[in-house]
Protein backbone atom coordinates (compact mmCIF):
# COMPACT_ATOMS: atom_id res chain seq x y z
CA UNK A 1 0.00 0.00 0.00
CA UNK A 2 1.37 3.68 -0.36
CA UNK A 3 1.09 7.02 1.33
CA UNK A 4 -1.15 8.44 -1.46
CA UNK A 5 -3.84 5.78 -0.07
CA UNK A 6 -3.58 6.55 3.54
CA UNK A 7 -3.02 10.19 4.04
CA UNK A 8 -5.12 12.82 4.94
CA UNK A 9 -6.04 15.36 2.46
CA UNK A 10 -7.71 17.88 5.17
CA UNK A 11 -5.14 20.09 5.47
CA UNK A 12 -4.31 23.38 7.23
CA UNK A 13 -2.10 25.75 6.59
CA UNK A 14 -1.24 28.96 7.63
CA UNK A 15 0.59 31.99 7.29
CA UNK A 16 4.06 32.10 9.32
CA UNK A 17 2.78 35.25 10.60
CA UNK A 18 -0.54 33.89 11.91
CA UNK A 19 -0.08 34.10 15.53
CA UNK A 20 0.10 30.67 17.41
CA UNK A 21 -3.68 31.79 19.02
CA UNK A 22 -5.03 31.32 15.77
CA UNK A 23 -3.36 28.07 14.87
CA UNK A 24 -4.72 26.38 17.31
CA UNK A 25 -8.44 27.41 16.92
CA UNK A 26 -8.14 26.25 13.57
CA UNK A 27 -6.99 23.10 14.38
CA UNK A 28 -9.36 22.87 17.27
CA UNK A 29 -12.36 23.69 15.19
CA UNK A 30 -11.63 20.93 12.44
CA UNK A 31 -10.24 18.35 14.64
CA UNK A 32 -6.71 18.73 13.22
CA UNK A 33 -3.45 17.91 14.95
CA UNK A 34 -1.21 19.22 13.23
CA UNK A 35 -0.50 22.93 11.28
CA UNK A 36 0.75 23.50 8.04
CA UNK A 37 2.84 26.92 8.15
CA UNK A 38 3.29 28.21 4.56
CA UNK A 39 3.69 31.60 2.39
CA UNK A 40 3.04 32.26 -1.00
CA UNK A 41 2.95 28.63 -1.57
CA UNK A 42 6.05 27.64 -0.22
CA UNK A 43 6.02 24.87 2.64
CA UNK A 44 7.96 26.16 6.00
CA UNK A 45 7.34 24.09 8.57
CA UNK A 46 4.82 21.77 9.95
CA UNK A 47 4.02 21.99 13.99
CA UNK A 48 1.88 19.57 16.22
CA UNK A 49 -1.10 21.05 18.42
CA UNK A 50 0.84 19.68 21.24
CA UNK A 51 3.80 22.08 20.07
CA UNK A 52 1.55 24.70 19.52
CA UNK A 53 -0.11 24.87 23.17
CA UNK A 54 3.70 25.11 24.52
CA UNK A 55 3.96 28.47 23.07
CA UNK A 56 3.11 32.00 24.09
CA UNK A 57 0.08 32.78 21.89
CA UNK A 58 0.49 35.97 20.23
CA UNK A 59 4.18 34.29 18.85
CA UNK A 60 3.49 33.75 14.76
CA UNK A 61 3.84 30.09 13.72
CA UNK A 62 7.08 30.89 11.57
CA UNK A 63 8.99 31.75 15.12
CA UNK A 64 7.90 28.53 16.19
CA UNK A 65 9.51 26.63 13.16
CA UNK A 66 12.97 25.77 14.24
CA UNK A 67 13.79 23.39 10.82
CA UNK A 68 12.94 22.81 7.41
CA UNK A 69 10.11 19.96 6.92
CA UNK A 70 10.70 16.79 6.51
CA UNK A 71 8.21 15.81 3.39
CA UNK A 72 7.64 12.06 2.19
CA UNK A 73 6.28 11.20 -1.21
CA UNK A 74 3.17 9.87 -2.10
CA UNK A 75 4.27 7.04 -4.07
CA UNK A 76 6.11 5.48 -1.13
CA UNK A 77 5.14 2.08 0.51
CA UNK A 78 4.01 2.72 4.11
CA UNK A 79 7.15 0.22 5.05
CA UNK A 80 9.39 2.83 3.52
CA UNK A 81 7.35 5.60 5.48
CA UNK A 82 7.20 3.59 9.11
CA UNK A 83 11.49 3.37 8.78
CA UNK A 84 11.16 7.61 7.95
CA UNK A 85 9.00 7.79 10.82
CA UNK A 86 11.36 5.88 12.88
CA UNK A 87 14.68 7.96 11.21
CA UNK A 88 13.09 11.23 11.93
CA UNK A 89 11.42 11.11 15.01
CA UNK A 90 8.11 13.14 13.88
CA UNK A 91 4.62 12.62 14.14
CA UNK A 92 3.72 13.53 10.33
CA UNK A 93 4.84 14.41 7.41
CA UNK A 94 3.55 16.45 4.94
CA UNK A 95 2.84 14.96 1.75
CA UNK A 96 4.31 16.27 -1.61
CA UNK A 97 4.38 15.98 -4.95
CA UNK A 98 6.80 17.99 -6.50
CA UNK A 99 6.70 21.18 -4.82
CA UNK A 100 3.58 20.41 -4.79
CA UNK A 101 1.60 20.20 -1.12
CA UNK A 102 -1.11 17.11 -1.43
CA UNK A 103 -1.44 15.82 1.81
CA UNK A 104 -0.14 14.76 5.36
CA UNK A 105 0.87 11.41 6.38
CA UNK A 106 0.71 10.77 10.61
CA UNK A 107 1.98 8.14 12.91
CA UNK A 108 -1.94 6.86 13.23
CA UNK A 109 -2.26 6.54 9.45
CA UNK A 110 0.55 4.22 9.72
CA UNK A 111 -1.39 2.11 12.63
CA UNK A 112 -4.57 2.80 10.93
CA UNK A 113 -3.72 0.48 8.18
CA UNK A 114 -2.06 -1.82 10.10
CA UNK A 115 2.21 -1.46 9.52
CA UNK A 116 3.09 -3.62 12.58
CA UNK A 117 4.09 -1.84 15.72
CA UNK A 118 7.06 -3.69 15.51
CA UNK A 119 8.15 -1.52 12.91
CA UNK A 120 7.50 1.85 15.09
CA UNK A 121 8.87 2.75 18.13
CA UNK A 122 7.32 2.63 21.38
CA UNK A 123 6.85 6.07 21.56
CA UNK A 124 3.76 6.01 18.93
CA UNK A 125 2.11 4.46 21.86
CA UNK A 126 0.94 5.01 25.28
CA UNK A 127 2.41 3.21 27.94
CA UNK A 128 -0.73 3.42 29.92
CA UNK A 129 -3.89 3.70 28.04
CA UNK A 130 -2.69 2.82 24.42
CA UNK A 131 -3.72 5.73 22.56
CA UNK A 132 -1.63 6.77 19.24
CA UNK A 133 -2.69 10.66 19.82
CA UNK A 134 -0.57 13.52 21.11
CA UNK A 135 1.60 10.96 22.34
CA UNK A 136 5.33 11.70 23.41
CA UNK A 137 7.91 10.85 25.48
CA UNK A 138 7.56 11.15 29.54
CA UNK A 139 9.77 13.45 31.64
CA UNK A 140 12.13 12.88 28.28
CA UNK A 141 12.41 9.42 28.86
CA UNK A 142 12.52 8.06 25.26
CA UNK A 143 11.48 4.46 27.09
CA UNK A 144 8.16 5.51 28.61
CA UNK A 145 5.65 7.47 26.56
CA UNK A 146 2.42 8.81 27.41
CA UNK A 147 -0.64 10.80 25.58
CA UNK A 148 -1.48 14.26 26.86
CA UNK A 149 -4.19 12.80 29.06
CA UNK A 150 -1.76 10.12 31.12
CA UNK A 151 0.49 12.77 31.05
CA UNK A 152 -1.26 15.42 32.98
CA UNK A 153 -2.38 12.77 35.10
CA UNK A 154 1.07 11.51 36.57
CA UNK A 155 1.60 15.17 37.73
CA UNK A 156 -0.26 17.10 40.43
CA UNK A 157 -2.93 18.93 38.87
CA UNK A 158 -1.15 22.08 39.46
CA UNK A 159 1.61 20.93 37.44
CA UNK A 160 -0.12 19.92 34.21
CA UNK A 161 2.67 18.36 31.64
CA UNK A 162 0.69 20.01 28.23
CA UNK A 163 -1.66 22.31 29.61
CA UNK A 164 -2.41 25.25 27.59
CA UNK A 165 0.09 27.49 28.99
CA UNK A 166 3.07 25.26 28.97
CA UNK A 167 5.25 22.90 31.76
CA UNK A 168 3.89 24.16 35.10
Amino acid sequence: MRVSNVMSRDLLALPSDAPVSVGLHKAEARDLHHVLVADAGQLKGVMCVCELRERPRDEALGACVTRPPDVIEPQCTLDQAADRFVQSGVSCFPVCEGPELVGVLTRSDLLRNRVPETKLPASFVCSFCGSTRHVRPLHGDEALAACLDCADRSVGSNDRLYDEGGPG
